[in-house]
């Protein structure tokens, strides 16, 4: 990124991420969320799918951060309760719909240490700190992890670090915007992005294991940095840009690195550490190239319509595919083969759930009037968590824990 863009002002949005349709940011999304299903579905060939994480994790940054700026520009400030109140009505429906049938099945289903765990991890979820309890049972001291801890909403913890991000990272933007004009820079941004980076990726190095995923893997301070990097491309692009030479290739090499680090990382490969940085700095790569020209380009591939829809139902297809795994041997009497009829099955039935999920609650209560107001959707998110507590709560004793 070598090109300076003509002045403007410090916290005007940039030219690329200024469009409001990203295909290729789509279809990264529909790439990260088809390697973590097809890895936890059988890992057999795609033994470092979890990798898709890594993925959303650096979009996510990138997006929120354009949209900050977009509303520091247009508005002169951010708005932090406007913030959260977006965030309320984009994660939580989907996220309480998961959770309350996630602790209904399990009550129905599992057994009681299962379901009693089940239970703790849903009042963990709700309460975004998944990640946290997650790492404890890692932590050095333990002696095994328990197989009933990896239940149906084990994979909340990744929304729980994104969400932990989201209590920094508008909080420094909104500082940003506070300062004098003159110290107002967008330099003044990336320098402070730059040491939050550096930080948690010292510290991700430093707490790996080198046997393989163990509590640094779920920790939000030695994941920041993955969304942190997204963000730094968001603010980067507001004055420079890819030459339209380069932007091909380089979108070439993104998606290789991405694609590399799914099918040759593996569960002894210690991560996330420095080594994370390949697929993050894949996905920073097919961002920054964007729509380059020409018919033979990742953007091309990755805006075409079956990458898009499936990007569209990313956020619900991760939710519902890894409970339906969960739950597939006590749905069909014990039988868990995960041959290609299953995976299949269970697939294909994710993404229904999902596309019904985006239908018919996502986009109803995103896009609807009624949780506009701060203050409605910090009720609606209060009334979530209460509901999620009192479930848990019912599984506990149910379980005579």
């Amino acid at each position: 990124m070598t090109t300076p863009r003509a002045a403007e002002r410090p916290s005007s949005p940039p030219e690329d991420t200024a469009r409001r349709h990203l295909g290729e940011v789509q279809g990264l999304r529909g790439l990260a969320v088809s390697l973590v299903v097809v890895a936890h579905i059988n890992s057999t060939h795609l033994t470092g799918g979890y990798i898709g994480v890594d993925v959303f994790f650096a979009v996510s940054g990138f997006i929120i951060t354009t949209l900050l700026l977009r509303e520091a520009r247009e508005h002169g400030r951010v708005r932090l309760t406007a913030f959260y109140a977006r965030r309320i009505r984009r994660i939580l429906p989907a996220a309480t719909l998961v959770l309350v049938t996630a602790g209904a099945a399990s009550l129905a289903l599992l057994p009681p240490a299962q379901t009693a765990e089940t239970g703790r991890q849903l009042l963990a979820s709700a309460l975004f700190a998944e990640n946290l309890l997650l790492a404890s049972y890692h932590a050095p001291g333990v002696a095994d992890f328990p197989a009933e801890t990896m239940n149906a909403v084990a994979h909340y913890w990744s929304l729980a670090t994104e969400e932990q991000f989201y209590l920094v990272w508008p909080l420094l933007v909104i500082g940003w915007t506070a300062l004098p004009r003159r110290l107002r820079g967008l330099r003044t941004l990336f320098a402070a992005g730059s040491v939050l980076l550096l930080g948690s990726l010292a510290a991700s190095a430093l707490l790996t294991s080198p046997d393989g995923m163990g509590m640094a893997f779920y920790l939000s301070h030695t994941r920041l940095w993955e969304l942190a990097a997204g963000c730094l491309l968001a603010v980067a692009l507001v004055r420079l840009s890819v030459p339209v030479r380069v932007r091909a290739p380089l979108g070439w090499a993104g998606l290789a690195a991405i694609l590399a680090s799914a099918f040759l990382f593996d569960e002894r490969t210690a991560f996330p550490g420095w080594i994370a940085a390949v697929p993050v700095l894949g996905t920073l790569a097919v961002i920054a190239a964007a729509d380059s020209p020409g018919r033979w380009t990742a953007y091309r591939l990755l805006s075409t319509a079956p990458a898009r829809f499936v990007g569209d139902v990313s956020y619900s297809l991760y939710l519902w595919h890894w409970p339906l795994i969960v739950f597939w041997p006590a749905l069909t009497g014990g039988r868990l083969s995960w041959g290609w009829p299953d995976g299949l099955i269970i697939g294909v039935l994710s993404l229904l759930l999902a596309w019904g999920t985006k239908v018919l609650v996502e986009d109803p209560v995103r896009h609807g009037p009624r949780l506009r107001s701060p203050r409605a959707a910090a009720a609606f998110a209060a009334g979530c968590t209460l509901l999620i507590a009192a479930l848990a709560w019912g599984m506990l004793s149910a379980s005579g824990v």
